[in-house]
């Protein structure tokens, strides 16, 4: 089976994103210990975004997202 450069195919999508507490325990986060406080939901809606939409026009969105959110 092939597939042409621009043909993408998504069954599900969903991030799971962990946290390493202090007792050295995994937990599921909602916001970015990395990614300067990013909620998950962005991050998210970015990669629904990248089935769809070129890479550099969810990586736009993504940067439309978070300038409203933190205004200079």
């Amino acid at each position: 089976m092939s597939f042409s450069p621009t043909q993408q195919h998504v069954k599900g999508l969903r991030l799971f994103a962990f946290g390493l507490t202090e007792a050295g325990m995994y937990e599921a986060i909602q916001v970015s210990q990395v990614l300067d406080n990013m909620p998950i939901a962005l991050v998210e809606q970015a990669l629904e975004r990248s089935t769809t939409d070129t890479n550099t026009a969810a990586a736009n969105w993504v940067m439309q997202q978070l300038q409203q959110s933190n205004p200079s």
